[in-house]
């Protein structure tokens, strides 16, 4: 059988050229070789989380996290909030998304999904702030995200604000 790595780099293919279903197939095969393998069991969460089956994502991804070393966790982190967002879980995103901030605070995209979540739940202010500090680390499209959100939140604010 070829080396672990390979196995995950041949489904990443099949992924990418839109053949899940064989993609599973082979990292099932290969997790039952080789069940704690990491790697593996991330491109399985991964696939799992494409075909919507995001609980059972969810519990892979926790699993993974806690099993690389914290400054490794970060982008496990990143899509365990995908499958909680996915299913609403509006809290476990703030959490995690708050977690993979406090390990890299210049990491875009959960400062993103926490920025959209605290506007969600009214903390607009705290929205604000996330997404200004995102900012400076963000592409071009996703300062024009930030910067139309930020516009949003503070003009409502603002409105808020004001006598009737």
């Amino acid at each position: 059988m070829p080396g672990m790595n390979e196995v995950a780099k041949h489904a990443q293919a099949l992924i990418k050229a839109g053949e899940l279903d064989r993609a599973m197939a082979v990292v099932t095969s290969a997790r039952t070789a080789a069940p704690d393998d990491v790697e593996l069991a991330l491109c399985q969460a991964q696939l799992l989380q494409m075909r919507g089956e995001h609980e059972t994502a969810i519990a892979m991804f926790e699993r993974c996290a806690v099993s690389v070393p914290v400054e490794h966790s970060v982008p496990i982190l990143q899509m365990l909030t995908l499958s909680y967002d996915a299913l609403g879980r509006g809290d476990d995103v703030i959490e995690t998304c708050r977690a993979a901030l406090a390990i890299d605070s210049k990491k875009v995209g959960p400062a993103l999904l926490l920025g959209l979540w605290l506007g969600k739940r009214q903390k607009l202010d705290e929205a604000i702030e996330v997404l200004r500090r995102a900012r400076p680390h963000a592409k071009p499209t996703q300062q024009a995200t930030i910067d139309v959100s930020i516009s949003e939140m503070e003009a409502y604010l603002e409105r808020r604000r004001r006598p009737s």
